[in-house]
């Protein structure tokens, strides 16, 4: 194959990676919703290339979602230094599927007929029939249950908290000091958090962006709001600070082993359920 079909499917697989990563932190994808989604842009790709004359692209264009898996394989590992081949999350099986019935689609229909969209070939109707059908019952879903989609959050697995919080002691240990030790996990729940939705290589583009245009944005690994440069180790004091204000706080509460819960709805409502979660992962394997 030629070079340039080679970077294109590589091109369209990081804009396909790209955007389904955005939609399934947006609306908080199953497995097989992922799946449909990837092959439907895909497919529109197809479609677009065809009408476009570039319909030697399509020859192989399942390669697509081959690239896609790659770049997320890759992201995984080496950005969210996640565990990708965590047999509890399926992640390569899921992936193997996908591949396989767009290379299927890609050999039984795209490569056999003039124009993916439709022009009246019997196969190429149920696809888009069950394309269009899918989309619209997402839709409907999403707009009718749209409390029940925003507050249903994925979780981080165990394995990656642990991961994340072995990580994250051997590095911002020293960092982290409190007045009372025993509310260091509410700092590395809050921690280990931040670092999974904002991860290392985005927090560095974060700076170098705040270098150039010095606007307000969160900076550092506990995502502090900044109107100046701030390091991790800047935003984790101000945390730490902020923590010891809050647990002073909370001591007259009535049930005093859950005052943890109160810090945590206090420093961030939004995200007080997945932080209760990761504090009470941590308290069943940490020992401080």
């Amino acid at each position: 194959m030629n070079i340039f079909i080679w970077l294109f499917y590589l091109v369209f697989g990081f804009l396909v990676f790209l955007l389904s990563d955005y939609l399934n932190k947006k609306y908080k994808f199953t497995r097989i919703q992922s799946l449909v989604f990837s092959i439907f842009f895909v497919l529109v790709l197809a479609g677009i290339s065809g009408r476009l004359g570039f319909s030697k692209f399509n020859e192989n264009i399942f390669l697509v979602l081959v690239f896609k898996f790659i770049i997320e394989l890759f992201y995984n590992i080496y950005f969210l230094e996640g565990d990708y081949f965590n047999k509890e999350d399926n992640n390569v099986k899921w992936a193997i599927i996908e591949i396989f019935l767009m290379f299927y689609l890609d050999q039984e229909l795209i490569i056999k007929v003039n124009d993916i969209f439709l022009a009246g070939e019997d196969l190429k109707i149920i696809v888009w029939m069950f394309m269009i059908f899918y989309i619209y019952n997402f839709y409907k879903n999403c707009t009718v249950n749209k409390r029940a989609v925003v507050t249903e959050e994925r979780k981080i697995s165990k394995e990656k908290i642990a991961i994340s919080f072995a990580r994250c002691k051997i590095m911002y240990g020293e960092d982290v000091k409190l007045k009372d030790d025993k509310n260091k996990l509410i700092v590395y729940s809050i921690m280990i958090l931040n670092n999974y939705e904002r991860p290392s290589v985005l927090r560095k583009i974060d700076n170098t962006m705040f270098k150039i245009n010095g606007l307000p944005r969160k900076l550092g690994i506990m995502q502090i709001l900044s109107k100046k440069f701030i390091t991790d180790s800047e935003s984790i004091e101000i945390v730490c600070k902020k923590i010891d204000k809050l647990c002073e706080k909370s001591k007259g509460s009535k049930v005093k082993n859950k005052n943890y819960k109160d810090v945590f709805v206090s420093y961030d409502k939004k995200s007080s359920e997945k932080l209760i979660y990761i504090y009470e992962e941590l308290e069943k394997f940490s020992v401080l």
